[in-house]
């Protein structure tokens, strides 16, 4: 029998593949309600049919819970996202939400979460709830949960029958009114979102799972949630009078919303994007704190700090050598150096071990400091092009 070798071009069909998502490693968070699982802790999902087993949630069932996972497995396309059901009812009570400290129940289940589990990068999202003193209550928590661990809070702002004019454009000025929170830690959204499926949605839930998703291309959440695609989608939702439409958002009217700290998704020809990049500190044009202008500033931030607990918090109480404190040093710096490598920060970021920060008084007692300093890469926000006319070329009709 004469000899064979592989030799040329060729192609197999196989067995379709079940869908594999976007591997992230942001701890993406939702607290609302699924008509099962245990009420006030956290569970990991990977999918929607996982989602059904856990907790019994199916796509346009009415629970908020399964907007999150429709805009984050059937939008966003990542593979998992955390929830922490707090109620089986689909409308829950605000005592659902504010919960109980002492007993790690409601918002406090995310806190018990992290203490648990702890994670460098958190997004946190209540889909569909625009309560004031729900979401202040969030961000406290997002703030210093546990009194160490920071996170980013992504919240919708309330529809208003005022919001839209007689032919569907929206109104800026009166949405602006709406804002509940003005704070570098959150992000502000407007507008549900109607997906391919006919579901009105959470556009915090949406722009939240996209931002899980981007910062799955550099590890870390190093670029702003605005001018992302949104997939899959009949457009943006606002109300009129009692019924729900779908607003018209032109560029203009993205870019005032924006210049007072709120995003939305608009067209941009033939794709649907998220539009704006600052936090929702941001208003009238500008912050009072430079942290607080664009996302990824206080989201890298609050990564380093998140990261610098979990990982020294197990060398406490070791004796501090200056082997100790030089590795330290040596392994933040290299650190540092490695996201400037990436693009996720700019220029000479510093870990120091400085006298002026370790006075003789702190360090009897033990409390050692090191400072970092970083600075975060811009986004391309705007980019102008001066194309001028030049009467220079027309002398070229008259050369020999």
């Amino acid at each position: 029998m004469a000899s064979q070798e592989n030799y040329g071009a060729e192609a197999l069909l196989i067995e379709s593949q079940g869908f594999v998502g976007i591997s992230t490693n942001t701890n993406l968070v939702f607290i609302g309600s699924a008509p099962k699982g245990t009420l006030n802790e956290a569970v990991t999902v990977t999918s929607l049919t996982d989602a059904s087993t856990k907790l019994g949630l199916a796509l346009g069932d009415g629970y908020n819970l399964s907007e999150a996972l429709e805009a984050a497995f059937s939008i966003a396309g990542i593979n998992k996202v955390t929830c922490i059901p707090i109620s089986n009812a689909k409308e829950l009570n605000k005592s659902d939400y504010l919960g109980d400290a002492a007993l790690g129940t409601g918002i406090y289940a995310y806190e018990e979460m992290l203490r648990n589990a702890p994670s460098a990068t958190n997004l946190v999202c209540l889909p569909s709830v625009t309560d004031g003193e729900i979401l202040n209550a969030m961000l406290a928590l997002c703030k210093n949960a546990d009194g160490l661990y920071a996170s980013y809070l992504v919240y919708d702002l309330p529809l208003t029958d005022s919001e839209l004019n007689v032919s569907n454009y929206v109104v800026p000025a009166t949405i602006v009114k709406n804002k509940a929170i003005s704070d570098m830690y959150s992000t502000a959204v407007w507008g549900q979102i109607r997906t391919s499926a006919g579901h009105d949605i959470s556009g915090a839930a949406v722009r939240a799972s996209l931002m899980a998703k981007a910062d799955a291309n550099y590890g870390v959440p190093a670029r702003v949630g605005g001018n992302l695609e949104v997939p899959a989608i009949q457009g943006v939702v606002g109300l009129k009078g009692e019924e729900k439409v779908i607003a018209k958002i032109p560029r203009s009217s993205a870019n005032e919303l924006s210049a007072d700290g709120i995003c939305t998704v608009r067209r941009r020809g033939s794709v649907y994007v998220t539009w704006g990049d600052h936090t929702s500190a941001f208003a009238g044009g500008n912050v009072t704190d430079e942290l607080a202008r664009f996302e990824n500033r206080i989201r890298m931030n609050a990564m380093l700090k998140n990261r610098w607990v979990m990982k020294y918090e197990s060398i406490i109480d070791s004796p501090l050598t200056l082997q100790m404190r030089n590795d330290i040093i040596n392994a933040e710096q290299d650190y540092l150096n490695g996201l400037v490598a990436i693009g996720a920060l700019i220029g000479e970021p510093k870990c120091e071990f400085v006298a002026v920060s370790n006075p003789i008084d702190d360090i009897v007692q033990g409390n050692f400091t090191w400072n970092i300093t970083v600075t975060e890469t811009n986004p391309l926000k705007y980019m102008l092009a001066r194309i001028a006319f030049s009467v220079a070329g027309l002398s070229f009709y008259t050369q020999e």
